[in-house]
């Protein structure tokens, strides 16, 4: 495997479903990973009224592949973040707050799809505040299994 295009999850899970197949019998094709198909992260600076009325009526058949997994509304004080894993969406109404939610979710992001990481991401143990935020959620039907790596 070639450490330069892979990252020590998608490591870990290769020598992980190897042990499997010899503990098992299970002939070892490989490891299938899939990388993001989304865009990550995206900021709209001005303007960007958003609800969950107006997410469901214009973008309900496009969130699982057309909706980034954090959306900043800057001037609306508005952030998404979607889990890719469960089909939801939380729309997260944080005022002044917003580029920090946004940041700390971004970077919770990238710390976990980062080999090259000193010790784990802790910015959420000192954001106390964030839990007073209102938000709203929406669930969205996922049609496939979403990226990552699975055994072949």
């Amino acid at each position: 495997m070639n450490y330069s295009q892979s990252g020590l999850v998608e490591e870990l899970y290769s020598i992980k479903h190897a042990m499997y197949c010899l503990q098992t019998g299970i002939a070892n094709n490989g490891t299938l990973i899939a990388r993001p198909k989304i865009v990550t992260g995206a900021i709209v600076l001005s303007g960007g009224k958003v609800s969950v009325d107006i997410i469901k009526k214009n973008y309900y058949e496009r969130l699982e592949d057309g909706w980034p997994e954090i959306l900043l509304f800057l001037d609306a004080g508005i952030v998404t973040i979607k889990d890719i894993y469960e089909g939801y969406i939380d729309i997260y109404r944080a005022g002044e707050d917003a580029l920090l939610v946004f940041m700390k979710e971004l970077l919770k992001i990238l710390s976990y799809r980062t080999s090259e990481i000193n010790g784990g991401f802790y910015l959420d143990n000192y954001l106390f505040a964030m839990r007073s935020i209102e938000f709203d959620t929406i669930e969205y039907p996922l049609t496939r299994p979403p990226y990552g790596q699975r055994g072949i």
